[in-house]
């Protein structure tokens, strides 16, 4: 009696779990091609990225081969926006504002200030 020989990867895949494995992979692309087409879109971008990695794990034993398939994906992120710190004077931690700058001696304006709309005559915006 002759047995067929699987030597091609793509088959062996399609038969890892009965075709499981296969379905899942094919349900984990689908996700993340709506996913890389959303946070283009949403974002505003042109370009994006996803993962999908596949690790088998074969062991031979005896006359046996056994194949173990281990899936993971991960989807774009949406991108953040950075921010921007300085380094203290002691280093030790972060500023907000930078310790080398002179701060400016800036006065408190007390009084009526005035707006000047060109479509109506001068309004006092303090009452």
């Amino acid at each position: 009696m002759s047995v067929n020989s699987i030597k091609d990867f793509s088959r062996v895949i399609a038969e890892l779990e009965n075709g499981q494995l296969n379905a899942d992979l094919s349900q984990k692309l689908e996700t993340a091609l709506k996913a890389l087409k959303e946070r283009c879109d949403i974002d505003g971008i042109k370009s994006a990225g996803a993962k999908i990695a596949v690790e088998l794990s074969i062991v031979y034993e005896g006359d046996n081969i056994e194949i173990n398939a281990r899936t993971k994906s991960t989807l774009p992120e949406k991108p953040r926006n950075r921010s921007i710190f300085w380094l203290s004077e002691d280093g030790k931690g972060v500023c907000r504002e930078n310790p080398k700058q002179p701060r400016l001696p800036f006065d408190v304006v007390q009084g009526k200030r005035e707006v000047v709309n060109y479509d109506e005559e001068r309004k006092d915006i303090n009452g």
